[in-house]
Formats: C-alpha cells, sequence, structure tokens
C-alpha cells in the first residue's frame, strides 16, 4: 500500500464481514490488523485464512504473510 487512500479502501472492505469487529492499518509497515467478534463467554470467531486472502485479493492486493496475535492488543514487540 501507498497511501492512506488504498488502506482506508482495504479497511472498508474487511470490515463489511461480519465476523470482523475492527480492522487497523499501518501503512510503513504494510500490515493490516483485523480485531474479530467474541461472545460474551470468551470465544473467539475470527476469519479462516484463506477467506482473509480472498477479501484482500477482491480489494485489488496481495496477502505476503498472516500472523495470528494472541494478545488483544498488539505492541511493539509482536508485529508481524
Amino acid at each position: 500500500l501507498v497511501c492512506s487512500i488504498c488502506a482506508n479502501g482495504l479497511m472498508k472492505s474487511i470490515k463489511k464481514h461480519f465476523l470482523v469487529r475492527n480492522a487497523g492499518m499501518d501503512i510503513q509497515e504494510g500490515v493490516l490488523y483485523v480485531d474479530f467478534s467474541g461472545t460474551k463467554s470468551g470465544t473467539l470467531y475470527p476469519l479462516k485464512n484463506n477467506e482473509i486472502i480472498e477479501i484482500v485479493k477482491k480489494a485489488g492486493y496481495e496477502v505476503a504473510s498472516i500472523k495470528w496475535l494472541k494478545k488483544k492488543q498488539p505492541n511493539r514487540y509482536n508485529k508481524p
């Protein structure tokens, strides 16, 4: 991604999925962060890797890798 307009388009595409609660983008690093919906009991319902890849490709971009963060909030030590 080279600009914030491209990032906004990609984030809007991923946010349309009903399992996605929120998405964020680090343009300089080229990283898309996706927060998935969960239940009150803490059960998380994430998208499968192939679903994420399909959404990103439909938006006109390629996926270099997917990394799952176990913590609720990413920090500087667990960025992909």
